[in-house]
């Protein structure tokens, strides 16, 4: 667990120094248990060139009822692959260590696939689908899977809605809001 979050801190203040996007997100999430949490992400990507990036995420989620922290760190690649004009699809890893308050972390290995697309110059369109497992734990047998779209305000700013829904050993739905800005 030590060697995750020291990996995760230093690609974190290296893919900071040089990202090419930050990602904001403020999101509401109603949990298996009928409860629901205040959802905070903030994920840097580095683009290593036009088919690669890396991204590096912090998500930390406060159970509205229990008051109970739940902190996720994340680290990510994507190799992208253009299909037609403004649309490519993509595949990468990802390796993250899940840590709610009270109980011992878990770190997970997943492999993400997706595909991204612009149906005008501003508006654009995405799904992911990740499937990860624990690496320490039984516990993190889970499918992950995202929708969103989004708005270019301008060419370095974006706003977008995203709707997350977890399956497996830990289930939520997320609703989001999503801000990027692009370096």
């Amino acid at each position: 667990m030590k060697f995750i979050f020291t990996l995760f801190i230093l690609l974190a203040t290296a893919t900071a120094a040089q990202a090419d996007s930050i990602n904001f997100q403020l999101g509401d999430q109603t949990n298996s248990n009928g409860t629901s949490s205040n959802v905070y992400t903030i994920k840097y990507i580095h683009d290593v060139n036009k088919n690669l990036d890396v991204g590096v995420m912090i998500n930390n989620s406060r159970n509205t009822s229990t008051e109970g922290v739940v902190s996720l760190y994340e680290i990510s690649t994507r190799y992208k692959i253009p299909v037609v004009n403004k649309t490519a699809i993509y595949i990468g890893p990802t390796l993250g260590s899940l840590q709610p308050s009270g109980v011992d972390s878990r770190n997970y290995v997943g492999l993400e696939f997706g595909a991204m697309t612009k149906i005008t110059d501003r508006i654009g369109l995405r799904a992911d689908y990740t499937k990860m497992t624990g690496i320490n734990v039984d516990t993190m047998d889970n499918t992950y899977s995202r929708i969103w779209a989004s708005y270019d305000l301008t060419k370095k700013n974006t706003i977008g809605i995203r709707r997350d829904f977890m399956r497996g050993d830990l289930e939520f739905d997320t609703w989001s809001l999503m801000f990027q800005h692009r370096f």
